[in-house]
């Protein structure tokens, strides 16, 4: 190693080659890291799901279950209730939900919580939770599962979920009744789906009073005696009554008494999974009660596939995850419990068209398949500790663990560094007065006089690029407030437009602001130092991001890799016809991966993938709607719930960025002694 890293060594054979051959070196690897991704969908290199805690006992549990008819009484008294009292109002039945839960004799309490909305104007929404909790008769209250279920109102976009309220009403009427329970059992009902899940989490784990702070300023400052003080954007109050600690959590969302099958949601916020043996314990209570069930609607009980059908079928349901999962949003109330440590999945259920209903299965099986469920995590000795935290999955009964999935990550990442250490190997051939095959990629004049490099101007640039993009995260509430307040623009058009002035005078005068900073252009020796370490930073950006979320580290990697090692280094001799294009071509391509714009591009390629039949007038439309829609809810997400997706984007992605398009818009000086 001494040979290739020693400054006093003189270069060798071992630097010329590797200098020669990295760029075909490093685009193999990358070609490699996506067959290597795209054959984790096939059978033969996942594996098939098994349990690791033999404390739960899965295929012991017997069902007790008989109150079908319980569920379908509850079911059509919530339905009476919301179209005679409810009809036009988004509340919650608080009364109604209160009045069931104490006829079960549950301990029932409300929560009251306040959301101090961090943008625009900063409106203030109020809401409200009811929970009733169940006693476990063979414990003294140390440990706890809940059952949750949000309340949507008819107003609302999303699909109702009053059965599977019902649901958990019925089974709550049905566990008072044994004596077997050894954890208290949690039925909440939220309201404002997540928001409502987050204030009462925070408040059962007492961050009620001190929970997380708004950011800086904004319309949350209240005077009180003629001083100012903050207000939390998420005031989650405090709780009356409580259980045990919380080990699991079942979020219910079922729209109808009669489905055709249970989608299993695992997504957590930031990419955080639960513990695969939950998930692999309802996949089995479902298919013990003959219920469909499956995983990014895969439709694994569909039999006669090929093997070419069975792996598109497994990729296209390993990409979903991978898409769903680097948004950092949790695809149900169950994403939230993660960051708590309690394990939590959402059970959704998927309606059936008119030719299904022969065949749908009613509510008994899958209440058998909940009681199952809840039964065997009643049999926990302890936490959930064994199995995986940290894997994908091409299907409802197969997954990928850590071990199998990161090696396309890590190649992706090891092309960077090799680029880094074949510019860096590159300088040192060029200190060195010595030629070698594919020298012009990096060469500078000869002739030039020398001059000395200067460390303090590569300083300059690194800290000025990082702190414009620390000014971008910080600038929302500006921002919202400007163009609420002067243009009377929405809060998404207003950040949307706001973003994209920002960026658009940053690509056209970043060169210029970067170049005024320092006393001299920059020398080429000086650009590939600026070029390492910029390397060096993008590379770890996507290896410590992937460790947490591999989707969203692997993601960024595939896209901003391969074009990243493309980048080449200005010179001062005169460029070719050829060399101008491909520089043109360099420049385009790198302007397109402007975060603001690709995320643009990728949504409204989204939209045309789902509304095909539309105009092109209206795809742009909804695409251009989608994405500032898509912005400013991952910007309210991170100042709410802490999803760090646009601050990764803001202050280490976005700086890169603007680090490579400096190196494509700057000509290099006079070469270095």
């Amino acid at each position: 190693m001494s040979l290739l890293s020693d400054p006093e060594t003189r270069p060798n054979k071992y630097s010329y080659n590797l200098v020669r051959i990295h760029l075909p070196l490093c685009l193999f690897a990358c070609f490699v890291a996506y067959a290597w991704f795209c054959l984790l969908a096939h059978e033969f290199f996942s594996n098939g799901n098994y349990f690791s805690e033999n404390a739960l006992l899965p295929g012991l549990v017997q069902s007790d279950f008989v109150n079908d008819g319980s569920a379908k009484q509850y079911y059509n008294e919530l339905e009476d209730e919301i179209r005679e009292n409810y009809a036009n109002r988004d509340s919650i039945p608080i009364p109604w939900l209160a009045a069931k839960m104490h006829q079960i004799n549950l301990d029932v309490y409300t929560h009251n919580f306040t959301l101090h909305y961090p943008l625009g104007k900063g409106q203030v929404f109020h809401g409200e939770n009811v929970y009733g909790i169940l006693r476990a008769g063979r414990s003294a209250s140390s440990e706890a599962l809940v059952l949750s279920a949000p309340y949507r109102p008819l107003s609302s976009q999303h699909r109702p979920t009053n059965a599977g309220i019902a649901l958990m009403l019925a089974f709550a009427k049905f566990a008072r009744s044994r004596k077997y329970w050894a954890k208290d059992i949690i039925m909440l009902v939220t309201e404002h789906e997540q928001l409502g899940a987050q204030a009462w989490l925070e408040a059962y784990h007492g961050m009620g009073s001190s929970g997380r702070d708004d950011i800086r300023y904004g319309p949350f400052y209240s005077k009180d005696g003629g001083q100012k003080s903050r207000k939390k954007i998420l005031d989650s109050g405090n709780l009356k009554g409580r259980a045990g600690a919380i080990q699991a959590a079942i979020n219910l969302e079922l729209p109808a008494l009669s489905i055709k099958y249970i989608d299993v949601k695992v997504e957590g916020l930031n990419g955080q999974l639960p513990n695969l043996d939950l998930v692999n314990l309802v996949h089995k209570m479902c298919m013990k009660w003959n219920v469909h069930n499956s995983y990014k609607n895969s439709y694994s009980w569909v039999g006669n596939r090929g093997p070419w059908q069975n792996w598109l079928n497994s990729l296209n349901t390993l990409f979903a995850m991978v898409t769903t999962q680097l948004t950092g949003v949790p695809t149900g109330n169950h994403g939230l419990f993660h960051r708590f440590g309690i394990e939590a999945v959402t059970m959704e259920g998927i309606e059936g068209g008119a030719a299904d209903r022969d065949r749908i299965p009613k509510m008994g099986r899958p209440a058998h398949a909940l009681e199952g469920t809840l039964r065997s995590l009643n049999n926990l000795l302890e936490r959930f500790h064994q199995s995986f935290f940290f894997y994908l999955r091409p299907g409802t009964e197969r997954f990928v663990s850590i071990g199998q999935y990161m090696p396309p990550l890590g190649i992706l990442t090891g092309a960077l560094f090799i680029k880094a250490f074949a510019v860096w190997l590159t300088t040192r051939v060029h200190n060195a007065k010595m030629k070698f095959i594919g020298a012009d990629d990096f060469d500078t004049d000869e002739n030039a006089p020398p001059r000395r490099s200067n460390l303090l101007h590569i300083g300059i640039i690194y800290l000025v690029t990082h702190l414009i993009g620390y000014g971008v995260q910080c600038s929302p509430q500006i921002i919202s407030e400007i163009g609420v307040e002067y243009f009377m623009l929405p809060t998404e058009e207003a950040i949307y437009y706001g973003f994209a002035a920002i960026a658009s005078v940053l690509i056209v005068v970043l060169p210029t602001i970067l170049n005024a900073v320092q006393s001299k252009p920059l020398a080429g020796e000086e650009l590939r130092l600026l070029n390492i370490l910029v390397l060096l930073e993008l590379a770890t950006l996507v290896l410590s991001v992937g460790m947490h979320n591999f989707s969203l580290g692997f993601c960024l990697a595939a896209v901003y890799a391969p074009f990243a090692l493309l980048v080449k280094i200005p010179t001062n001799k005169i460029p070719s016809r050829f060399s101008r294009f491909c520089k043109f071509l360099s420049k385009t391509t790198w302007l397109l991966l402007h975060p603001l714009i690709l995320t643009t591009l990728v949504v409204c390629c989204y939209t045309v993938f789902m509304f095909p039949e539309d105009s092109s007038k209206m795809l742009i439309s909804r695409g251009i709607r989608a994405s500032q829609q898509a912005i400013m809810f991952s910007i309210v997400d991170g100042m709410i719930y802490g999803n760090w997706l646009f601050n990764v984007v803001t202050t280490v992605l976005f700086p890169t960025w603007m680090l490579f398009w400096h190196i494509l818009n700057t000509s290099a000086a006079k070469k270095l002694i």
